[in-house]
């Protein structure tokens, strides 16, 4: 507002606004969409930044929309200010209504105990998975739940996934395991998976999982894979 700068620009006639809401009322008024984000590879519209983005990441992975290269998401009037969605939006999709929690539990996040609640980090869970494997299993979950210009500003693919999911964790006002006397690697690395899988599983999607005797590297296998 006081520097100038107009950020939020029309894809369709290049008008800039300072402001989303002005840019919003201008889709509206001017294209008659209320869907504000414009993907120029192939014509479609989005309401919200996250979507826009999930659907370039999967239509067009080798061809990013300018708009997106290298950019975090910023948080949206409408949509999630974390850069990590819901790891409960892919294992919804993947499994059957009869061993899911019931629907009405499916949008209460663990999100919503909030991103400065600190983790009471217990004993570290034990895996028997190698670590590469753990390594490989998180970078597949990663790219699902992140956005390439997120992933991008934590270096992803250029320094060790470990080093990611640290930053990743303490972005979203939690604090990672570090390295301690007597922990291994695998045990450090399989505490932090067990922050991210408790910070984006919603709560009642824990309990499902625990009931069913799931190991933290069981239930990332299969929220990976």
């Amino acid at each position: 507002m006081h520097t100038g700068e107009k950020p939020h620009v029309c894809k369709l006639c290049n008008k800039a606004f300072a402001q989303l809401p002005h840019l919003k009322k201008h889709m509206l008024c001017v294209h008659n969409t209320d869907r504000p984000y414009y993907c120029d590879k192939c014509g479609e519209y989005f309401k919200i930044k996250s979507e826009y983005a999930e659907h370039a990441e999967k239509q067009h992975p080798d061809d990013i929309p300018k708009d997106l290269e290298g950019v975090a998401l910023p948080p949206d009037a409408e949509g999630s200010s974390n850069d990590i969605s819901s790891i409960a939006d892919i294992h919804i999709k993947t499994v059957s209504a009869n061993q899911s929690p019931s629907k009405s539990t499916k949008g209460k996040s663990s999100q919503a105990r909030g991103t400065n609640e600190s983790h009471k980090q217990e004993e570290p869970p034990k895996s028997t998975m190698p670590v590469e494997k753990m390594r490989t299993l998180l970078a597949l979950l990663l790219k699902k739940i992140s956005t390439p210009g997120r992933l991008k500003k934590l270096g992803f693919g250029t320094r060790l996934i470990d080093e990611v999911l640290k930053e990743s964790i303490e972005a979203s006002g939690r604090k990672p395991v570090v390295e301690n006397d007597g922990d291994s690697e695998s045990c450090i690395l399989m505490a932090n998976i067990q922050i991210l899988l408790d910070w984006t599983i919603p709560e009642d999607y824990m309990t499902y999982f625990r009931s069913e005797n799931k190991s933290v590297d069981e239930i990332l296998e299969e929220l990976a894979t």
